[in-house]
Formats: C-alpha cells, structure tokens, sequence
C-alpha cells in the first residue's frame, strides 16, 4: 500500500468514532509547540521537569544498556542538550502511551513489555542498516502493539481472544478480525495518525508483518517493516527463555528482511547476540517501566 493513501486508507474505516483512541497527550502538543518556538533547553526541561514520573520514565529509558549511551544521564536537562528536545520528545512518548493505555492485566503488561522491548531493539537494530531513522525505529516498535491494547481496553473479552490466538498459534490480528470485524494492524495505524506520527510510522504499522516486500513501494517502509521484522524476532527468544505465559505467533520472514536491508545473517546474529544479553539483563527493570 502506497503511503500517500494510508491516511485516507484508515479514515475510510472509520475506527476512530467506532473506539476509544486515547487523546493526544497535553505534555506533548505543549512540547511540540515549544520545538516550533525554537525553545530553549532549560524551557524544555522545565516542562517535562512539571511531571516527575514522566521525568524518571524518560531518564530510565535513556540510561538503558541498549539506547547506547557512554555514561549516566543524570537529569531531563541533561538529555535535552545532549540528544535535543526532538529525541527527548520521543521518549516522553513512552510513559504517556504507557499513562493511556495499560491496563492492570497478564495480558495489557506482557503487551506493554513487548513494545518497550521492541522499541529498545528496534533502535538497536538501526545501527546495522542503513537509511532507517533511530527515531522512527524507536517509535514504530513502541506503538506497534498499541492496536491490540485500544482493544483490550474496548471489550471486555479481549483478553480470551489475544490468549485464544495464542493458545493456537494463530496470528491475533486474524482471531480479531472474526470477534471484531477489525484488527490490531488497522487500529495501530489509525492511533498513530492521531498522536501526529510520522507518516512512515503510520504506514509501516499498516503493513506490519508484510513478507512481499515487492507489495511495497515505499522503501522506507520496506526498511522499516524489516527492521520491525527483525525486533519481533529477537523480542520473541528472549521472552520465550523466560518461558512467557503468552507465546506471540511469528508471522516474519528474517531471511527477507536481511534481504531487504541487505544486511549480512551473520551481522545480524553478532548484533542479535548482543542485543538478547542486554535484553535479558534488563528484562526486570523494563517490566518496572509499567
């Protein structure tokens, strides 16, 4: 699907007035203003320094293993001068799709784990490709699973139907599609266009789990679903050694996206390696990040 018709794809379905989609959060738009105004760092700070929880989020996510940096950042202030106010409001993303949409369940949290662990790889991932945007990697795998929890949030029986499909190895999207009439993919896309995402974001979300990457013409989002591809792959070792209650079903094919990316398997098993021990070190601090 062209990106150029995927917004009209989602509005043409009508999704936001049938759901629930979790408004654009306030901290954010004032954020977005404040970059629009050329702000200058202490402004930025000071307005994510007004939530703390939100602050402790960001620099938690900051000072993760697999974000890459050298040392401690140590305070909001510090990671706006060093990685600017654009990448900082992407983190702060993070907690308030956390504030939206988690619910206290086996199933809103392991949900929530995966998208902070895609996130995480995602990102990672990046450094191996070339022409994919850390930023947009970050976003997509964090959004990613956002369709399944405006689901859960919707129905009430939702958490029979995600364990159902799993029970069965049955993609999720598909048992959605026969209780709901929709799925996850579709929702993700039209929740993305509505929290102002990129528009390569929204697309990929779209298509995610597209294994022809011919069907695409795009080719930031061919990357970037190779890239999603690939995280999906890893986030799924790692959580089946700590032996999941839920066992995702993997629709991927690996060997197309390294096509895709053409990225070598045995860079991608180096990289991979690497990726899972810092996963596995974390695990317990990123299931805290709910």
């Amino acid at each position: 699907m062209d990106s150029d018709n995927v917004m009209e794809y989602v509005d043409n379905k009508g999704l936001a007035h049938r759901l629930n989609l979790p408004h654009y959060p306030k901290v954010v738009a004032a954020l977005d203003e404040g970059i629009r105004q050329n702000a200058d760092i202490s402004s930025i700070s000071n307005l994510i320094g007004k939530d703390p929880a939100m602050s402790q989020m960001v620099l938690k996510i900051i000072n993760s293993p697999l974000f890459g940096m050298r040392s401690k950042i140590t305070s909001v202030n510090h990671a706006v001068s060093l990685i600017g106010a654009d990448k900082v409001r992407i983190l702060v993303l993070t907690p308030k799709l956390q504030d939206a949409l988690l619910l206290q369940t086996d199933v809103s949290e392991f949900l929530w784990r995966r998208s902070v662990m895609n996130a995480l790889c995602a990102s990672k991932l990046t450094t191996i490709v070339e022409g994919i945007d850390r930023d947009d990697a970050y976003t997509a795998g964090m959004f990613q699973n956002s369709g399944s929890m405006i689901l859960h949030k919707n129905f009430n029986n939702y958490e029979q139907v995600f364990t159902s499909a799993c029970e069965k190895a049955k993609p999720v999207h598909v048992e959605e599609l026969e209780h709901y009439g929709t799925s996850n993919i579709l929702i993700a896309s039209s929740f993305a266009k509505k929290w102002t995402l990129p528009l390569v974001v929204a697309t990929t979300l779209l298509i995610q789990g597209e294994t022809d990457y011919s069907e695409i013409s795009d080719k930031n989002v061919r990357g970037l679903n190779a890239v999603l591809t690939l995280s999906n792959f890893l986030v799924n070792e790692v959580l089946n050694e700590h032996k999941e209650k839920y066992i995702w079903h993997f629709c991927g094919n690996c060997s197309s996206a390294l096509d895709e990316l053409v990225v070598q398997e045995a860079l991608f098993v180096e990289l991979g390696e690497e990726i899972k021990a810092d996963l596995n070190d974390e695990l317990n601090d990123l299931e805290s990040i709910h």
